[in-house]
């Protein structure tokens, strides 16, 4: 939330909303206010999904590879192959090795 406003233009408004204040001009400091808190929600909303759709990405993207490990098939992720592992050409999910 505070990258949120660390943004220019939101110092440039939080500024502009102190010197409404000090000149008096409270309905115009609020609206000030009133508009720096709705663009740090929607920023903060924007980022959590943003965070949200990467992790998705990333989990989709993982490659993983199909290999015979203690005489039993199974799909393992690409880094946790180990020696002594069979790998099966063709297995596991779309951008592991062997596809």
């Amino acid at each position: 939330m505070l990258q949120q406003l660390r943004d220019p233009l939101m110092l440039v408004l939080l500024v502009a909303a102190v010197l409404t204040i000090a000149t008096g001009d409270l309905s115009d400091a609020a609206v000030i206010l009133f508009v720096v808190v709705v663009n740090t929600t929607v920023g903060v909303v924007h980022e959590v999904r943003e965070e949200q759709a990467v992790r998705a990405l990333s989990a989709l993207s993982a490659p993983t590879a199909g290999v015979v490990r203690d005489a039993t098939e199974r799909a393992v992720p690409a880094a946790g192959v180990v020696p002594g592992d069979v790998v099966l050409p063709g297995r596991g999910r779309p951008g592991s090795p062997g596809r």
